[in-house]
């Protein structure tokens, strides 16, 4: 039985708090490779350091299991990278830097959206 959008919501933070940034990692990936998300075509980027943009790239290449870019367009200022759009053969992420943003990656799928904070 699938659960419905807020169930799964609230059974993928109450999964995903208080375990290692890997251990989340493995259950998100496991969930959508089980479909809980449905058909997962875009996932969303916030960080509030530029810095880790490549570690939160690999996380979501691993979660969704994509493989190298297609291609990335950046917008940034300084020598930082503020806004990117990184294409994957299916699908595409969008990547946001701002100080005080936080840390997160969600991933959108036709059925539920997760959230997962760093």
């Amino acid at each position: 039985m699938t659960p419905d959008r807020r169930q799964f919501l609230a059974l993928g933070i109450g999964v995903l708090l208080g375990k290692s940034a890997s251990a989340n990692l493995e259950e998100v990936r496991a969930s959508i490779r089980a479909g809980e998300l449905g058909d997962v075509r875009f996932c969303r980027i916030f960080s509030d350091n530029s810095s880790h943009m490549r570690a939160q790239l690999r996380a979501v290449e691993f979660a969704l299991d994509c493989g190298s870019p297609l291609s990335i367009t950046a917008q940034g200022n300084g020598g930082e990278i503020l806004m990117a759009t990184v294409r994957y053969p299916r699908c595409i992420v969008s990547y946001e830097s701002r100080k005080g943003m936080g840390n997160a990656i969600t991933f959108h799928g036709a059925l539920a959206s997760l959230r997962v904070s760093q």
